[in-house]
């Protein structure tokens, strides 16, 4: 009798722990059930076919495990994100780790995983009681810019940073920025292409210093073949940085794109801020800035004597010192472009050195500003290839007849 009743408690013991297992629900795989959303597909080709992930959205993914349903609500799921990112993780992976309970999983594209953009992501998940039971998928996360094809804009970039005359705000009221990024070039090229790179790829760029250009939400939705875009004839590294330099700046919300006078008065370049930026974006150690106020015009009008033309003999001894020299000026001293003294009328462009100084008769003078008739000099302006020069910089010679109407400050950098 004793042996028959151990037998007995033996097949129910093995029947329960049979029963126990069926019910544990098995993983068999997952799918994200969010719509993807297409964009470059980064080949330098400028067509948009690719789908991914885009940020400010909220994906969802769904286990499939088989087993009761009671068991399923319950079961413990552990899901990892591996990427690798082009700017942190130094060729290792970055891990990213979440337990949900019950089958589904969500992942809100935020800010925080911006680093995400432009990465390829291994989803994976497994049964927390089961860890070596696991499935995986991959997705792609688009660049912020999900538009502009990251080939070319790394292409532009890199001919910028041995070419920095290439720059151009062109159709844009963006020449402040041009001449801020020219001259940042000079100083660190490497700056600049990681400025480019990383504003294309995450949105945001955050200087050591703790500046930060972070433009206005809505450029990311803005698309290379838009009419408002297209109309500014405006390169896609030149936009995506002039534009998002200056939108972060903006307190009238520039968002990058100019169909009117309000969008070009938002993309003015004040020259107070364009000094202050000189120091917190370009990393120049020491920046002032010289109007040409009315004190000076009250001066030439009573001594008779140019002191626009004195300002312009003081640029050229700073910029020979080593200095760079951003001037603000009237567009038409350097085009037939007609306009009075006005918020539209401003222009900035860079001094580069080659004074020469003229009298009425086209004579050769030196300092005399009361004879000179005509100035000529070197400027950096609208991404015009440069003559040629030892040093390999702009050296688009203007020559003026009417510097003094057309002049109103300048700031030097060093």
């Amino acid at each position: 009798m004793g042996k028959t009743t151990t037998k007995a408690s033996s097949r129910l013991g093995t029947l329960n722990l049979y029963n126990q297992s069926i019910s544990v629900p098995t993983l068999v795989n997952f799918e994200l059930t969010t719509d993807l959303t297409i964009g470059a597909n980064n080949k330098g080709t400028g067509v948009i076919d690719k789908k991914g992930l885009v940020f400010n959205k909220t994906y969802k993914f769904l286990a499939k495990l088989a087993g009761s349903k009671k068991g399923i609500e319950s079961t413990k799921i552990v899901w990892v994100i591996k990427y690798m990112s082009p700017s942190t993780s130094r060729n290792k992976f970055i891990t990213l780790k979440a337990i949900t309970v019950g089958p589904e999983f969500t992942l809100e594209l935020k800010d925080k995983y911006k680093d995400m953009a432009g990465c390829e992501i291994e989803i994976s998940c497994h049964m927390q009681a089961r860890p070596k039971k696991s499935v995986s998928n991959k997705y792609f996360v688009h660049n912020r810019f999900r538009y502009f094809d990251g080939k070319k804009v790394l292409t532009q970039a890199q001919q910028r940073m041995s070419k920095p005359w290439l720059i151009d705000q062109a159709q844009s009221s963006l020449c402040g920025m041009a001449c801020l990024y020219y001259i940042l070039i000079q100083r660190s090229s490497s700056l600049y292409k990681k400025i480019a790179v990383e504003l294309h790829r995450t949105g945001i760029y955050e200087l050591s210093n703790g500046y930060s250009i972070r433009p206005k939400s809505s450029m990311y939705d803005i698309k290379p073949d838009d009419s408002d875009y297209k109309n500014m004839k405006m390169a896609e590294v030149d936009w995506i940085v002039l534009a998002s330099t200056r939108s972060s700046e903006s307190n009238l919300r520039y968002d990058g794109i100019e169909t009117g006078s309000f969008d070009q008065l938002g993309a003015v370049n004040w020259m107070g801020m364009l000094t202050r930026m000189c120091k917190e974006v370009a990393s120049y150690s020491s920046t002032k800035s010289h109007d040409l106020g009315l004190l000076d015009v009250g001066k030439t009008i009573i001594n008779k004597r140019n002191f626009s033309i004195d300002k312009l003999f003081e640029m050229d001894k700073k910029y020979k010192s080593g200095k760079k020299i951003i001037m603000m000026i009237q567009p038409k001293m350097i085009s037939n472009n007609k306009g009075d003294r006005d918020i539209n009328s401003i222009h900035w462009i860079v001094y580069e050195g080659g004074l020469q100084l003229f009298d009425g008769d086209g004579r050769n003078v030196l300092t005399d500003s009361l004879h000179i008739g005509r100035v000529k000099f070197n400027i950096f302006t609208w991404g015009e290839e440069p003559n040629n020069s030892p040093r390999d910089l702009p050296r688009r010679g203007i020559s003026v007849t009417n510097f003094s109407t057309n002049y109103y400050g300048y700031i030097e950098v060093y």
